[in-house]
């Protein structure tokens, strides 16, 4: 089996977002906010993956993120926006760009980070947004939760 190619480009800043975490996960989840758009409905709405929350739903993921974040007041921005990208002839199942949104997470050294994770198929390169909330919380050895701010 051959690796697909892939692009993956941390976005600096999202034009006419602000960049928390709720609205760029909204904007990441909003495939017809952004793209060239192919004619097949059945593609249209992306897949949403949520990775590192407590909650596998959106808005729970998201208060708990908001939760976080306001415990990171005054240290700046706390949110990362990562687009991957393919080739326009590869595809990948969910559960493969859910593997690849961990990889990504893990060679950022932000496993357990909260985030979310939006596949768009409705373009001509089926790409991934992934939206992470770059403060998370670590136990130390006593086992109190200390905030680690990454990235």
């Amino acid at each position: 089996m051959t690796v697909p190619a892939v692009l993956a480009k941390k976005v600096s800043r999202t034009p006419n977002v602000s960049p928390t975490f709720r609205a760029l996960a909204f904007y990441a989840m909003d495939a017809d906010g952004h793209g060239a758009k192919l004619t097949n409905d059945a593609l249209a709405e992306p897949t949403i993956i949520v990775l590192g929350a407590f909650s596998n739903a959106v808005e729970g993921a998201i208060a708990e993120s908001e939760a976080l974040s306001a415990l990171n007041q005054g240290r700046g921005n706390d949110t990362m926006h990562i687009v991957i990208s393919l080739e326009s002839d590869r595809f990948l199942t969910d559960s493969e760009w859910k593997a690849a949104a961990e990889t990504a997470l893990d060679n950022l050294g932000m496993r357990g980070h909260i985030a979310i994770a939006a596949v768009h198929r409705n373009t001509e390169n089926e790409h991934l947004h992934l939206v992470v909330n770059r403060v998370c919380p670590e136990p130390d050895d006593r086992g109190r939760y200390l905030l680690q701010i990454s990235g």
